[in-house]
């Protein structure tokens, strides 16, 4: 959302568009990929699945890399107790399951998974090098909000100078 309130970034519509994910031939549909983003300067989108492991595709962080080596990664991880309930709890809201938490951490893909954060990127920097992921914690972000976005802005090369942080 703050990425989108810049006026260099763009940002993919929708949100998550899971090109790198979901499209075996992704190659072919880059004219459509390209027309999810506004014409901005730098691009940007925000695909959960593609570090979803291990029910991710497994070489999604490839097909980023061949598409752009020099692609910028933001991992945006939170507690990640908070993590798994709110798995648990979208799930049971979407009526994946009615198990109790402590039944559906062995029935809902992913939801131990997923908060091994480490597991999840590792793939990424080792594609892309550690100066080219930034790892944000959800923590930091809401408690210091200012530095967190001036600190995410220069990673990506954006200038914040007249960008409103009220």
């Amino acid at each position: 959302h703050y990425l989108s309130l810049h006026k260099d970034i763009g940002m993919s519509n929708p949100k998550e568009p899971c090109f790198f994910s979901h499209h075996e031939n992704w190659q072919e549909g880059l004219e459509g990929y390209h027309a999810l983003f506004p014409e901005k300067r730098i691009w940007g989108e925000g695909s959960t699945p593609y570090t979803k492991r291990p029910i991710a595709i497994e070489n999604t962080w490839k097909r980023i890399h061949d598409y752009n080596p020099e692609a910028r990664i933001i991992y945006l991880v939170r507690d990640p107790y908070e993590r798994i309930i709110s798995h648990y709890t979208f799930s049971y809201i979407r009526y994946k399951t009615y198990s109790p938490l402590t039944k559906a951490i062995h029935e809902l893909d992913g939801i131990i998974d997923f908060s091994k954060y480490y597991y999840q990127i590792l793939p990424f920097l080792k594609a892309f090098g550690p100066d080219q992921v930034k790892i944000i914690d959800m923590a930091d972000l809401l408690s210091q909000p200012e530095q967190t976005l001036k600190e995410v802005f220069e990673f990506v090369g954006a200038n914040d100078d007249d960008f409103n942080y009220e």
